[in-house]
């Protein structure tokens, strides 16, 4: 990040059904959440939904509240976004009609650039200026986006999207859970003490992610949180609830013949109704309701179809109707919470669970883990407290801002310490130790400066796997480079103060590095090119060739050196690279530049994630449904452009 503090901070939550976006300054107690969106100018709501649609006679997209119930909508895009998740789907499904990457990255690029102009059009107004002030916008990405052409990509579409106008800044801050573990930290009733250790579950619409931190600041101290494990996320959330209980209703419809509209099961999904006994469901206010109701559209309310479950034109759902429906998203929850706290060392234990996201805030989840996990106690958890977030849906958009807030006005995070989930390395030339096994058979050359024997291609790791990464500590790799030899011709050609050189990583743990390229666990993450070319020769070390003192009948060649560093910048997400010179950064225009190789992954392959999770399942389902009803006239498919009905609100 820039060392020159921005006026305002804008943490932004993108998420698979609704997009969340807080502002702080340094003059705020707390950030403030953006609560009024077009379409809702007279109410509140605490986000916007994730929607974009291109209307055929418009250039500008609609997007949100305003095309919530429109045709042909764009929506819960969000998990596309990772070709490791939609590549497999494609592949197993190719007459499914899921839209490919280039149709998804431009459905975000678009909706970026509306949310924006609608930001700017709420914050100018009370800054004045706007392209001329600094802005930092920071952007949470889940713990399932682990490549690094996701990060990459979505920074180019960013700034496509008009994000780095002006003097403004783009930054992937921290992943979903641990924004959540910085607003719970900073914005709880619950006081965490010294030493805490807290297990954060963000379960949101599209992933559940995870973050094990622990509380590393005294009493009367600003909160300084330390993660203690590294903990990948899966493809379990709210919407996989909607598509399950789609499903349901039009297998229903099917064994009731009943004649409705061809998507009725996609408008009952998104009816209010349905989400409101959604959200609301497992709370002690509906524990009475004998039957949740659902209005069939277009169905006259005097309409009943015992096959179809339905009653006087609403259909019915039982307890154990919607228990159906949220059981395999919340027993993969709860596996993976047992999972992880079978992993926590021995020497700690859970003292808290905070659920936020969407499905988060699910009382049927809350109860679920009480009764797995504090009920019967645990042995990492023995006295565990679970708490809700006071805001679940807003905890990551406040914690982005929260945790970036304090760095400004304390000079230190909310989250001081991550634990590395890679090894990182540079490939370069090492000196020949003859005990070392690896470099036996490697080949050599004899450094005309120092004079030691060099083995080439060999991996200098700067910070390894389970390490703690520190926010202020530098992981840097020095170079020292022969511009050239005095006196020869080409002395002063530019291109010798060019370099390039490779960064690599590796997954395995710190014990079992290899040495070299030549591993088979051993990647090429990108390509760095160095510029150092518009300085002069004069700027540069002038060094004598190393010789031994019996050889020094001749005169020592003399060379220019040059002395650099590469500085690592580990994100959450992302990594980024600095080039530094004579103690500082050095921002020259193409002062370097990063080469991504192909399929780059900066975190830990995730075991835990199901490349088709039961997405593929509905996706299967939907195409013999659709198959039988074509015959019928009454074709059905999920989101694939058909004409549907506007569900009407009652007031």
């Amino acid at each position: 990040m820039s060392s020159i503090q921005p006026v305002i901070v804008v943490g932004i939550d993108f998420g698979m059904t609704f997009t969340g976006v807080a502002y702080s300054n340094s003059n705020m107690p707390q950030p403030k959440v953006i609560q009024t969106w077009p379409g809702k100018k007279h109410e509140t709501s605490r986000k916007v939904p994730s929607i974009i649609n291109y209307l055929p006679l418009r250039d500008e997209p609609e997007w949100g509240f305003p095309c919530q119930y429109s045709e042909g909508k764009k929506e819960w895009f969000k998990r596309w976004l990772d070709p490791e998740f939609l590549d497999p789907l494609r592949a197993a499904e190719p007459d499914s009609d899921l839209p490919s990457t280039t149709e998804v990255r431009k459905w975000y690029k678009d909706f970026m650039r509306c949310l924006y102009l609608y930001i700017k059009d709420v914050l100018q107004p009370q800054m004045g200026g706007w392209e001329s002030k600094r802005v930092e916008f920071l952007f949470s990405c889940p713990t399932t986006f682990g490549s690094q052409a996701i990060s990459t990509s979505l920074r180019e579409l960013l700034v496509e999207a008009g994000f780095s106008q002006g003097c403004h800044t783009i930054e992937f801050g921290l992943t979903e859970p641990q924004a959540s573990a910085v607003n719970a930290a900073k914005d709880s009733l619950q006081t965490f003490e010294n030493g805490d250790v807290l297990l954060v579950c963000d379960a949101g619409g599209a992933t559940t992610d995870f973050a094990l931190l622990e509380q590393v600041s005294s009493e009367n101290e600003r909160p300084w949180l330390q993660e203690l494990a590294k903990i990948p996320g899966v493809d379990v959330g709210s919407t996989n609830i909607d598509l399950a209980f789609e499903l349901l209703v039009d297998e229903r419809l099917q064994a009731g013949r009943v004649d409705v509209a061809e998507n009725t099961a996609w408008t009952m999904m998104h009816s209010a109704e349905f989400q409101e006994w959604k959200c609301s469901f497992g709370d002690r206010s509906n524990a009475d309701v004998p039957k949740f109701l659902v209005p069939v559209p277009r169905l006259h309310e005097s309409v009943s179809n015992s096959k179809a479950g339905i009653q006087r034109g609403k259909m019915a759902f039982s307890h154990d109707d919607f228990r159906s429906l949220f059981d395999p998203q919340v027993n993969q929850i709860i596996a993976l919470v047992r999972k992880h706290l079978n992993n926590i060392p021995q020497d700690k234990y859970v003292n808290y669970m905070i659920l936020s996201g969407g499905l988060g805030s699910s009382p049927y989840l809350l109860s679920r883990l009480q009764e797995e996990f504090v009920t019967i106690t645990h042995r990492a958890a023995p006295s565990l407290r679970i708490l809700v977030s006071a805001e679940p849906q807003l905890a990551v958009c406040r914690g982005l801002v929260i945790d970036r807030m304090q760095k400004i006005i304390t000079k230190k995070n909310v989250l001081v310490g991550r634990i590395c989930p890679a090894s990182y390395g540079v490939l370069c030339d090492l000196p020949y130790d003859k005990k070392n096994k690896q470099h036996v058979g490697q080949e050599t050359y004899r450094y005309p400066i120092d004079g030691l024997i060099y083995v080439k291609n060999q991996v200098d790791w700067m910070i390894k796997k389970g390490e703690m990464m520190y926010v202020d500590d530098d992981i840097t790799h020095d170079f020292v480079r022969v511009i050239c030899r005095m006196n020869d011709k080409d002395e002063t050609r530019k291109n010798h103060m060019i370099w390039k050189d490779k960064i690599v990583i590796s997954h395995q743990e710190a014990d079992r590095l290899p040495g070299n390229i030549a591993h088979a666990d051993c990647h090429v993450l990108c390509n760095i090119t160095s510029n150092l070319s518009s300085l002069t020769l004069n700027n540069f070390d002038l060094v004598k060739e190393h010789k031994s003192w019996f050889k020094r009948i001749t005169p020592r060649d003399k060379y220019r050196t040059a002395e650099h560093q590469i500085k690592v910048v580990i994100g959450p997400a992302d990594i980024r690279f600095e080039l530094w010179y004579d103690g500082s950064q050095y921002n020259k225009p193409n002062s370097i530049r990063v080469d991504w190789e192909d399929g780059a992954t900066v975190s830990v392959p995730n075991l835990d994630r199901e490349p088709a999770s039961s997405v593929l399942l509905g996706i299967r389902q939907r195409k013999p449904m659709k198959s039988q009803k074509d015959k019928e006239k009454t074709a059905h498919a999920l989101r694939k452009g058909l004409r549907r009905p506007r569900v009407r609100r009652e007031s």
